[in-house]
């Protein structure tokens, strides 16, 4: 038998053939290399989640990643002018790191492997962005907090949140699920520092630039005094008898 090497990742795509027991496969491929790596796509058990076209985070816990296209195909279609833009593909990247997540982008190169000019465009400029605001994404972790409509999505690393504003906040914003207490609020892309005030369970940043300078999303970073925390909200209902 040959010896083809160690093999580290084997990431399985399409159906499984009816012919096929996809379990019993990788538990036979788990004796010959005990330390291999699977995707979900050939059955249980599985190392990593794998979406397509959807962003469908894992629990927590489970590696995932979200496969996306930047038109509506995996390769290459002289027809297909349905292109997203660099602020849907920042959103994509945001979206999956802020559940940790990763983002596989299928770019659809020529035949030849050059890469259409309308592919390059896109990329460099969500490259520009991402180079500004590295840090937000970088090794960034699952954080407590639920959505919002303004500062999102969401990332957290060791002592900091980031607030990425998609949405222009209109200079000020008041959240109230930090439970810490914030240090310090500033402009990732520049450093500028933002006034905030800490009342009971609210935190208010103020002074926000208005309108936001990093389009299309202005990160906002929050130095806190420990791991983040989320402020349990309590709800009250009243049911008329």
């Amino acid at each position: 038998m040959t010896n083809y090497g160690k093999i580290d990742y084997l990431w399985f795509d399409g159906c499984i053939p009816e012919n096929i027991d996809g379990d019993e496969t990788l538990k036979i491929l788990k004796e010959i290399q005990p330390e291999i790596i699977f995707n979900n796509r050939l059955g249980n058990p599985y190392d990593i989640k794998c979406c397509e076209q959807t962003i469908s985070p894992a629990e927590p816990g489970q590696d995932w990643e979200a496969c996306m296209t930047l038109n509506g195909n995996w390769g290459y279609h002289a027809g297909d002018s349905r292109w997203k833009d660099a602020a849907s593909v920042i959103e994509m990247l945001l979206t999956c790191a802020e559940d940790g997540g990763n983002l596989l982008l299928n770019i659809g190169p020529y035949a030849d492997g050059t890469i259409p000019e309308q592919s390059l465009k896109i990329l460099e400029e969500a490259g520009d962005w991402i180079a500004r605001n590295r840090e937000s994404i970088s090794h960034s972790e699952r954080h407590p907090f639920s959505w919002n409509c303004t500062a999102r999505p969401i990332t957290a690393k060791g002592n900091k949140v980031y607030l990425h504003f998609i949405n222009d906040p209109q200079g000020s914003f008041c959240w109230a699920e930090i439970k810490n207490k914030v240090l310090s609020a500033k402009l990732l892309c520049d450093g500028t520092p933002i006034k905030f005030e800490q009342k009971d369970d609210r935190l208010f940043l103020k002074d926000i630039p208005c309108p936001i300078p990093d389009s299309p999303a202005t990160t906002v970073v929050l130095e806190l005094d420990g791991k983040p925390e989320a402020q349990i909200q309590q709800t009250t209902f009243w049911i008329p008898e």
